[in-house]
């Protein structure tokens, strides 16, 4: 698992308090993570199971759209700017992965 999706989310799930963080985790990540991996975990294990759950992208994408439905807009603005520069290493990452993917049949 990328340390980036996951350093950016916890960077983020941090500004949440204790009620703010449970109401994220089982009222609305109930519907996409069994709420067995959710009941406990704290804000590094939530970023975490995320992460391994979803893919980086998506767990971003989903944590945002929770913010939003949660009305935290503060944290919504603040996150959608870190995302600019997570995107561009995501692009950069996925530009290396494709030549050493199709590295073996010569195809760069």
């Amino acid at each position: 698992m990328s340390g980036t999706a996951r350093n950016l989310l916890l960077r983020h799930l941090e500004y949440l308090t204790k009620e703010e963080l449970e109401k994220f985790k089982l009222v609305y990540l109930v519907d996409h993570i069994p709420r067995g991996r959710l009941e406990g975990a704290g804000h590094l294990q939530v970023a975490d199971v995320l992460v391994s759950s979803l893919g980086e992208q998506e767990a971003w994408e989903l944590a945002l759209s929770i913010w939003e439905k949660m009305g935290l807009k503060e944290l919504c603005e603040r996150a959608r700017k870190d995302n600019l520069g997570w995107n561009r290493i995501l692009r950069g990452k996925n530009r290396k992965s494709e030549g050493k993917h199709f590295g073996f049949l010569g195809i760069y």
